[in-house]
């Protein structure tokens, strides 16, 4: 599996993704989503990441995700969604994701999934990735 940044050739992935994300929410779906992207990520000034992870150069997780700033802690990330595909769950892919993002930005990331808190710090970045203190 390879993490890269999105490109417009995943753009259909993408909505596809969001839109399941969405459904399993319960979040309304929008007719916005595609203006949305071209115009905040594929635009000018990108507004958020979007990574993809491809097997097979065929897409099968993406993230999307932008910076905030956080009184309590400074710098902050806001994960929007995460998504992998069934077939590909259990393979690494979502901590793929994390990782290639949080080298992206350089920041440690807590990330709420559902019940669970996961705190992924990676050391050395553009060295060797080495994932501490999953719970």
């Amino acid at each position: 599996v390879i993490v890269k940044h999105a490109l417009r050739k995943h753009k259909e992935f993408i909505i596809s993704a969001s839109k399941k994300v969405n459904e399993i929410n319960h979040i309304p779906q929008t007719n916005y989503l595609e203006e949305n992207l071209e115009r905040d990520y594929y635009g000018y000034a990108p507004k958020f990441g979007c990574l993809i992870a491809e097997a097979n150069n065929e897409p099968v997780g993406m993230i999307i995700y932008s910076k905030y700033y956080c009184a309590n802690n400074g710098e902050a990330l806001w994960i929007s969604q995460i998504f992998v595909d069934r077939k590909y769950r259990k393979y690494g892919v979502f901590i793929r994701l994390i990782i290639k993002m949080n080298h992206q930005i350089m920041l440690h990331i807590y990330v709420l999934v559902e019940n669970f808190i996961i705190c992924v710090h990676v050391d050395s970045p553009g060295k060797n990735q080495n994932v501490s203190n999953v719970v």
